[in-house]
Formats: C-alpha cells, sequence, structure tokens
C-alpha cells in the first residue's frame, strides 16, 4: 500500500518512511483511523481517549469479522450499526443519527446514489459511502478542527486496486447529491447546504413559473434578431400574418399543424416560404424544464436577503450553478 501510494503522489517529503511505521503499528488499522480517534474524537470531554477507542474499535472489528478487506479504514466504521452511530453521535448531538441517515446510510441517501453511479467497476467499493463516512468521521473535534484536505482523503480510502483519481470524481459528486457537507470544505455540518435549499425552493416552483422563465429566455435572445417579424408559441394560424417579411415561428412542440402553412384564417396562405419553424426537441423538453426549475430556484435564493449565505457560496455556487444551467 505504501508503494501505490506514494507512486499516486499521496506522500510528500519524508512521509513515505514514517507512515510505513506507523502503518506497522496500528495494523490492521491504516493509521489515521487511530489518530482520529485519538486526536480529535478523544478531545471531547466525554469521550475517553483509550477506553473510548479501543471499545468503539472492538465494535467496528465485530461488525467487520465476515467481510473480506486488506485493512480498517474509517470509510468502513459502518454507521448503519446502531452501536457504532451511538457511540459516536452521543458525543455530537441526536440531530446527527437523521443526518447520517440521509445522507450516507439510507438505501435513497446521496452517498448510495454516488454508489450506483460509478462504473461499474468502481461499485463494489461502494466509494460514494467509504467517502462520505471518511469525511463525516473527520468532521468532528472537541478542539473545533474539522474535514481534511484532497490528498488526505484520498489516503484514507484508496486500494491498489484503483486509480486514486476516482475519489476527485466521487467527492465532485457528492457535493452534488449530499445535504449536509459543507459549501466550504470536505466536512459535514448540521445545517443543510446549498443543495438542500435549491431542493426546498424548487418545490415551490410551478410549472406556470417554468412556462414564463422559458418565455422571458426566448424573448431575450430573439431580441437579437431584427430581420424576422417573431411569433412565440402562436395558437392559431390567423395569429401569423400573411405578408413577405421574413418570420419566425417558436412553437411549443416538435413540428407544426400543416395548418400553419397553408392557410391564413379562412384564406389560403400565400407567402409560405417566408415562414421559417423553430421547434423544440421532445427528448430534451424534460431536460430543459428540469434546468429551468433549478435556475429559478437559485435565483430566489441568491435575491433572499434573508439568507446569511456566505460570500464563498453566493459568488461561487451560485454562479456555477447558474451559468451551467
Amino acid at each position: 500500500f505504501v508503494e501505490y501510494a506514494k507512486n499516486e503522489g499521496l506522500f510528500s517529503g519524508d512521509e513515505v518512511s514514517d507512515y510505513r511505521e506507523n502503518f506497522l503499528r496500528s495494523y490492521p488499522f491504516k493509521p489515521e483511523v487511530i489518530d482520529t480517534l485519538y486526536k480529535r474524537w478523544g478531545s471531547y470531554p466525554t469521550f475517553q481517549r483509550t477506553r473510548g477507542v479501543l471499545r468503539l474499535l472492538s465494535v467496528v472489528v465485530h461488525d467487520l469479522l465476515d467481510k473480506s478487506i486488506p485493512f480498517i479504514r474509517l470509510g468502513d466504521f459502518n454507521l448503519n450499526n446502531d452501536e457504532i452511530r451511538r457511540e459516536l453521535i452521543k458525543h455530537i448531538g441526536q440531530e446527527w443519527s437523521s443526518i447520517i441517515a440521509q445522507d450516507i446510510t439510507s438505501k435513497e441517501s446521496g452517498a448510495k446514489k454516488v454508489d450506483m453511479g460509478l462504473g461499474s467497476s468502481y461499485k463494489p467499493y461502494k466509494l460514494g459511502t467509504v467517502v462520505s463516512t471518511t469525511i463525516f468521521m473527520t468532521s468532528f473535534s472537541g478542539r473545533g478542527e474539522k474535514g481534511s484536505s484532497i490528498r488526505e482523503t484520498k489516503l484514507n480510502v484508496v486500494y491498489p486496486e484503483f486509480s486514486s483519481n476516482v475519489i476527485d470524481t466521487v467527492i465532485s459528486n457528492l457535493k452534488e447529491k449530499l445535504f449536509y457537507i459543507s459549501d466550504e470544505g470536505l466536512f459535514f455540518t448540521n445545517q443543510p447546504n446549498l443543495n438542500r435549499m435549491i431542493i426546498a425552493r424548487e418545490e415551490s416552483i410551478s410549472e406556470d413559473n417554468i412556462y414564463e422563465e422559458e418565455i422571458r429566455i426566448i424573448k431575450a435572445h430573439v431580441s437579437r434578431t431584427p430581420r424576422f417579424k417573431v411569433y412565440i408559441h402562436p395558437r392559431f394560424h390567423r395569429d401569423i400574418s400573411d405578408t413577405s417579411e421574413l418570420k419566425l415561428i417558436i412553437l411549443n412542440k416538435s413540428k407544426p399543424d400543416i395548418e400553419f402553412l397553408e392557410k391564413y384564417g379562412e384564406n389560403p396562405r400565400v407567402y409560405r416560404n417566408t415562414l421559417i419553424f423553430l421547434c423544440i426537441d421532445e427528448n430534451q423538453k424534460e431536460t430543459f424544464s428540469f434546468y429551468l426549475k433549478k435556475l429559478l430556484a437559485l435565483k430566489s435564493i441568491d435575491g433572499d436577503k434573508k439568507l446569511k449565505l456566505t460570500e464563498a457560496v453566493s459568488y461561487t455556487h451560485l454562479r456555477a450553478h447558474e451559468t451551467r444551467h
């Protein structure tokens, strides 16, 4: 493992020999398991350093007896195990039980969605669950320390069977899926993040709101086409004039009705060749509606002065979402 981690660039300077020695002493646990429990969790007055660490590790070992794994990582702590979860949350607060379930352990959690969303060769490693559990375990300290770097997280979770670069993808996906991972680093908080706010706002957005936004966007773009007379979502063929000027007809369906080409009210249409139709792609309609809903949610959040968004969240995350959508 140490040679693999060295080749992956997860060590610097003299760390290799020190890590090897620490690993030999801590095996079957990774060194960071002992360090995190003893130095971070052990800094809580309610957590007895030696006795508390030994008791928790014994429960973890018992839970993993039927697992074929080369060593035990922080990510192998089964937060679905009642005894393990209780042992942890009694130091940080009962509200964390529901947060763990929502983001990490339930079948519909963001971590499980990330597990299934990775390529088939990565699914057996359950990297969404392992990485999110690792981030959870490094999120707490009685002294206020929280979180770890991407490099430290990689060192915590990787196996020599795969490239450590996949962890970058996993972390990115978790940032999109989890509700309580911080927008400002790799640690959990008990306050919902931007993803949770977006979903809450999306639930209040109606189909009428989405349609109005679609029309607004269309109007903003067609204002740049002065050579055309523009018609947006006309309902009847008589709504489109029969003149020699060029006309751009934007429809909310995949193709125009034949009457639009042949008729103008009760009369046959004379200037058929002046009609240019812009129609929707049915395969993209649902996706576009989804993006419009998210865009409206983001605008609502951005304009809500009551929200105490940090500058990093407001400008980095909101702008990134709006630009992408």
